[in-house]
């Protein structure tokens, strides 16, 4: 291949016609804002999938005796360690307060595990 000249007609950006380098570039271009069939649509108006339900909403839970079950075990750990932890706060530097923190840590590891 040979050296590109700056003095070809080709190459300067002054020539009044434009030769076109490629034959991709030679290809007809559509106008801004017409739409083609095999264009990507914007994302409003595209379909979202079945299963879509939002980035905030909530998942569906199942209603399920054994469901419900462990999630009344977990919100029965939850709700002790949380007791626990405020119940170890006010005995603060005492054997009581630790063991009462070593109790709301297991609780709260429990319903994590659960979880």
């Amino acid at each position: 291949m040979g050296r590109r000249s700056p003095q070809n007609p080709r190459y300067q950006k002054d020539s009044l016609g434009k030769t076109r380098r490629s034959a991709a570039s030679a290809k007809p271009k559509r106008s801004a804002g017409d739409r083609s069939s095999s264009g990507s649509r914007s994302k409003s108006s595209q379909p979202r999938p079945k299963g879509w339900r939002g980035f905030f909403q909530p998942l569906p839970t199942p209603d399920t005796p054994e469901f419900k079950k462990w999630r009344k075990i977990w919100a029965g750990l939850f709700g002790a360690g949380v007791v626990f932890t405020l119940v170890a706060l006010l005995r603060w530097e005492t054997q009581i307060g630790t063991g009462l923190l070593v109790a709301a840590y297991a609780c709260l590891f429990g319903a994590i595990y659960i979880d």
